[in-house]
């Protein structure tokens, strides 16, 4: 299964000048590592440098064309930490290819690996920031509602002490199976004919 994790504000914004518009949001990231913990995370080359290296506990996939990609590393602060283990590719398919079908691949930025995947991927983790941030300079349309339908909405309120981190909603999104898309045929649209259930407009051969 491919998901995409990521957060906008309320005008569709991502980033500005390379990073988030909004300071980091403890209660965000908090949600961020509880699901990918133990799972794999896709992400380009940029969005690896802007979080400093691996991260720790998951399978760190690295997208880059060039293949130029400093490697970090990160030790962890307790003896349960299995240290980051980070893979290179050249595309976003291949990434994908080297996870596992069995378990949830989370793609994690940037703009373009989330372009590739933003009508395919079979989950959304989106996180609205509600509010909105001024000189942004990427940004993300709306998840198309012909293709995913909400499965929850958990609404995460800032701390009266902490003004600084706005208010999220926390929204997961789930593709709509191609079945579920077909026209709903009511009972009545059927008739028993033959032996045999039929569309009413079924045209009986001539006697």
């Amino acid at each position: 299964m491919i998901a995409l994790v990521l957060a906008m504000d309320l005008n569709g914004a991502i980033g500005k000048n390379g990073a988030m518009p909004w300071p980091v949001i403890p209660y965000d990231l908090k949600y961020f590592k509880e699901l990918t913990l133990c799972h794999y995370i896709i992400m380009g080359r940029k969005t690896y440098d802007s979080i400093g290296g691996p991260l720790i506990d998951r399978l760190n996939i690295v997208v880059s064309k060039s293949g130029n990609v400093e490697m970090h590393r990160r030790v962890g602060k307790k003896l349960k930490d299995i240290g980051p283990i980070t893979m290179v590719v050249d595309s976003l398919d291949k990434a994908i290819a080297m996870c596992s079908p069995r378990s949830t691949s989370f793609i994690i930025g940037g703009k373009t690996l989330y372009d590739e995947y933003w009508t395919k991927a079979d989950q959304i983790f989106l996180t609205r920031v509600k509010e909105t941030y001024e000189d942004c300079d990427t940004f993300m349309p709306d998840v198309d509602e012909a293709l995913y339908r909400v499965k929850s909405i958990k609404t995460m309120y800032r701390r009266p002490w902490k003004f600084e981190y706005p208010d999220i909603d926390i929204i997961i999104y789930d593709r709509i199976p191609e079945v579920d898309k077909r026209p709903y045929v009511y009972p009545e649209h059927f008739i028993y004919l033959n032996g045999r259930v039929q569309p009413r407009t079924f045209q009986c051969p001539p006697r």
